[in-house]
């Protein structure tokens, strides 16, 4: 893995501009997990930012890149997201 210099990057809100669908979903995980890289959000909730089967289709992408593991129940969705120490 190489080491980045995240000053040298643009600002995130023009990166949001270009980022995909699937990697949108993962910055918004990212920003609200807790310091457990846990994330528990109910689907009305949910519903303000993303579209359901968009959603789901996200995280099943992201689940199957090992970015993260995730649980849906009737209310919501628990996900918790591979520590960068877990990726090398």
């Amino acid at each position: 893995m190489h080491a980045v210099d995240f000053q040298t990057l643009p600002p995130k809100p023009l990166m949001m501009q270009i980022l995909d669908a699937t990697s949108k979903i993962y910055v918004f995980l990212w920003d609200r997990k807790d310091e457990t890289n846990t994330l528990r959000m109910t689907w009305k909730k949910l519903s303000k930012y993303f579209n359901k089967n968009r959603l789901k289709t996200g995280l099943r992408k992201l689940c199957d890149e090992g970015l993260l593991d995730y649980r849906e129940t009737a209310s919501g969705i628990c996900v918790e997201l591979v520590s960068l120490d877990d990726l090398e």
